[in-house]
């Protein structure tokens, strides 16, 4: 399994995945709509800065160097789009899961193709004058920022990821990264990297390699979370049907695994579409 060298006060969640299929699919796209009618539902009256989780986003771009009110962070920015109503968009299957746990926990993530990253990979302070096309078409500089980096350079933040290190269809291994303070319960860290992993290999299908979690407070650095090798692994998709349930920011979440997730389908051009329910 890939690790990550942490040079800065933060701790990561960490899901190295391989055998991936990246497709369009309506299904994890609802499952994001459908944690956006459950904020609203829920917290349409209340100050976003009062809505639980929000303060923890926050706190970590303030350790970036970024002041949370003038750039939002990405959980937050999903979040008021739920609470204003506005229309999300589908990328893909991946990426949809990924925008889904991000407000779902409101916690910024990060989803790497493995194939174009070059290890080792740090979590480090951004370079002077370093930056990197984004996925906005857009320049981020990271000079005095927090991102990850690998031989080529930086490649990742919680602020916005490079286009360099994209997730597309192409894409067969990934590297997921959830970000947190080190304020923030280890416990609970390790609970929702683990649900992140889960919603994965539900809609993405796959073969967890490894997670784990990085902190400057494991005696290590890194705190395994699970680990298969080929001859055994063991969390596999096709072989396994299981009830799971975790306590989010918006209430008990449950869910079954199907026997088979990894049925392709045609793939279909990136679209929008309101987030309201029929």
């Amino acid at each position: 399994m890939l690790t990550i060298q942490l040079e800065l006060p933060l701790q990561i969640g960490i899901i190295q995945i391989r055998s991936l299929k990246i497709r369009q699919d309506e299904e994890p796209f609802r499952q994001l709509l459908n944690c956006a009618e459950k904020y609203y539902n829920r917290y349409n009256d209340t100050p976003i800065s009062e809505v639980p989780g929000v303060q923890e986003a926050r706190k970590l771009f303030r350790l970036l160097g970024i002041e949370p009110t003038k750039y939002r962070p990405a959980s937050e920015a999903l979040l008021r789009r739920a609470i204003k109503q506005k229309p999300f968009s589908s990328v893909n299957n991946l990426v949809d899961v990924s925008n889904w746990c991000a407000l779902d926990f409101l916690l910024s993530n990060g989803a790497y193709d493995i194939q174009k990253l070059e290890p080792p990979i740090k979590l480090r302070q951004g370079l002077a004058d370093e930056s990197y096309l984004g996925l906005t078409n857009q320049p981020v500089h990271l000079e005095k920022r927090y991102c990850l980096a690998d031989r080529k350079g930086a490649f990742g933040s919680p602020k916005t990821d490079s286009r360099r290190s994209a997730v597309n269809s192409a894409t067969t291994e990934a590297l997921i990264v959830q970000y947190a303070t080190t304020d923030f319960d280890t416990r609970r860290l390790e609970e929702l990297t683990k649900r992140f992993s889960e919603r994965i290999l539900e809609y993405c299908g796959g073969e967890i390699i490894g997670m784990e979690i990085s902190s400057p407070k494991s005696k290590r650095g890194q705190s395994p979370l699970f680990k298969s090798d080929i001859q055994n692994p063991s969390y596999k998709t096709k072989a396994r049907i299981e009830k799971a349930s975790i306590i989010s920011n918006i209430g008990v979440i449950s869910s079954t695994f199907p026997t088979n997730s990894l049925i392709s389908v045609q793939e279909r051009k990136p679209r929008t579409i309101p987030w309201v329910i029929e």
